[in-house]
Formats: structure tokens, C-alpha cells, sequence
């Protein structure tokens, strides 16, 4: 009855350790939203009432709107773009942007 017992226990202990492993992985999330701030080092976006700030690294990947290889110079500000992203040590930190429109912002 006690191996039983401590096979279960054991069982879910590991089961536990896995589901935390994973929700605390570096998953890809998507965020889509205007560029309200642009430095060499991260995008701000907002979305409605949510802003969010991305750090770009070398590896990040930039995308045209039809989803070919493009540079860094695709990022404008008020330009709509999707940020697929990950969880890393010190924030977030972008892993490819996608240009979706590019942006209309008017200076006077």
C-alpha cells in the first residue's frame, strides 16, 4: 500500500515539474501593434490601452508584409507591426517582426 502510494505521489510530483518546466520555457507569444517608440535597442507598442516593449537582439528576424527577408529599416514609427517574442532573462526579447502596414504618422 506505502510503494502505492509513494509511486502516485511520485507521479504527480514529476507530472508537476513538467507543467512548471514548460509554462516557464521561453514559448513564442504574438503581440500586434502600433510603434509609438523606436531605439536600437527596442520597440515600444501599444495596442488599445496595453503597451509593450521589445528588446531587438542580432538574431532577431525582420519581415516585409508579404513575409520576405527584410532589415531593420522596415520599422517606422506609427507603423502596424506583429512581434513574435519570448520570455528571457532580463524581458522580453524579440525573435521575428513582421511589418503589417506601414505607418502614416504626419509631422507639422
Amino acid at each position: 500500500m506505502k510503494a502505492k502510494i509513494f509511486s502516485l505521489l511520485l507521479t504527480v510530483l514529476v507530472l508537476f515539474s513538467a507543467i512548471v518546466a514548460y509554462s516557464a520555457s521561453g514559448r513564442e507569444r504574438v503581440f500586434t501593434g502600433v510603434v509609438i517608440s523606436l531605439t536600437d535597442a527596442s520597440i515600444e507598442l501599444k495596442r488599445g490601452r496595453r503597451e509593450i516593449v521589445i528588446a531587438t537582439t542580432p538574431q532577431t528576424v525582420y519581415c516585409a508584409p508579404d513575409g520576405s527577408a527584410a532589415d531593420r529599416s522596415v520599422l517606422e514609427l506609427c507603423g502596424t507591426i506583429r512581434v513574435y517574442y519570448v520570455q528571457g532573462e532580463l524581458g522580453l526579447n524579440a525573435v521575428r517582426i513582421q511589418l503589417i502596414h506601414e505607418g502614416e504618422c504626419f509631422r507639422r
